[in-house]
């Protein structure tokens, strides 16, 4: 009996130090589906430095609530709603309440529509994402790491609905933990551009303006703008990363409109230069360097 007591011991402890344990999903991250409730009632969460657990102040949260669908008015699916908050000085945000809107009650059917219904589904589901200048979420750099034009990957928060849990006071969101920002160029042109794609929400009808989207968008073009020029003309910049810089509009150009627009014809533009340099290939899109990036925004006179 006592040598049975010793082997349970033993395996207990190699499974606490994980001599023996199996993989675990990260506790930020919701291991099943997501109730209803906890999914659209009002939250609060924390944004900490993992490396100091001190709270991360003024950090972009950006929340984002899905449908997917068939049947009644509706087919497909996509990001319905958005808000996007900030953290407090202690890292401390909260989401509000969102039950009460038009997308999460089904519109005013006919018989028809309601017995098509009948045949079809509807699914919510929301995601969670942290912008901070300097910082990535943990596990981000591993992910965009992997990433190539062929073989694109997505960071978690993404597709995976974040942890919550049930207090007396509501609904707390798992604390987010975020690491210095170490990532090569190209990969951070990818970051910027999934931060920016995972914030444009386009449901049909449009939802109004939003300030904290536009101030959003305004920042990822600053820090993306000057990447390319600072480089040497030979770094290499992969298809994917290129793609992404042309989504950000090469971060826009103060000193010449004509590179921030979309032009029409024959037009010396951003749009028209990267296009160019990048298009073509056995997939759609070609391997480029900085100085062509650099170049496509208006920084040089010729390109590389």
């Amino acid at each position: 009996m006592k040598a049975k007591w010793l082997v349970a011991q033993v395996i207990g402890l190699l499974a606490v130090h994980g001599g023996w344990a199996s993989p675990t999903v990260s506790s930020e991250y919701a291991t099943g589906k997501v109730g209803r409730s906890e999914m659209l009632s009002a939250k609060r969460g924390t944004v900490i430095d993992a490396a100091t657990g001190a709270g991360i102040a003024d950090a972009t949260v950006i929340a984002s609530w899905h449908i997917s669908a068939t049947g009644w008015e509706r087919n497909g699916g996509g990001c319905v709603v958005r808000s996007i908050v900030h953290t407090d000085a202690n890292g401390i945000y909260s989401l509000p309440d969102v039950s009460a809107d038009q997308w999460f009650h089904p519109p005013k059917a006919t018989v028809s529509e309601r017995i098509h219904a009948l045949a079809g589904y509807t699914s919510f589901a929301w995601y969670l994402a942290v912008f901070k200048p300097g910082y990535l979420r943990e596990g981000d750099a591993e992910t965009l790491a992997r990433d190539t034009f062929m073989n694109p990957t997505f960071p978690d928060w993404q597709w995976t609905s974040p942890k919550t849990f049930a207090t007396r006071d509501g609904y707390r969101v798992a604390t987010i933990k975020l690491t210095k920002d170490n990532l090569p160029p190209a990969q951070e042109i990818l970051y910027l551009a999934t931060v920016n794609r995972f914030a444009d929400c386009h449901p049909n009808p449009l939802p109004p303006a939003s300030p904290e989207y536009d101030a959003l968008v305004k920042q990822l073009r600053q820090i993306v703008r000057p990447i390319p020029c600072s480089l040497s003309a030979t770094t290499p910049i992969p298809a994917a990363a290129a793609e992404a810089f042309e989504g950000l509009d090469g971060g826009g150009d103060s000193k010449t409109e004509k590179f921030f627009y979309y032009g029409q014809g024959n037009a010396d533009t951003f749009a028209k230069r990267i296009s160019d340099a990048t298009r073509g290939g056995p997939y759609g899109r070609r391997d480029t360097n900085a100085g062509t990036l650099c170049w496509a925004q208006g920084g040089r006179e010729t390109r590389p």
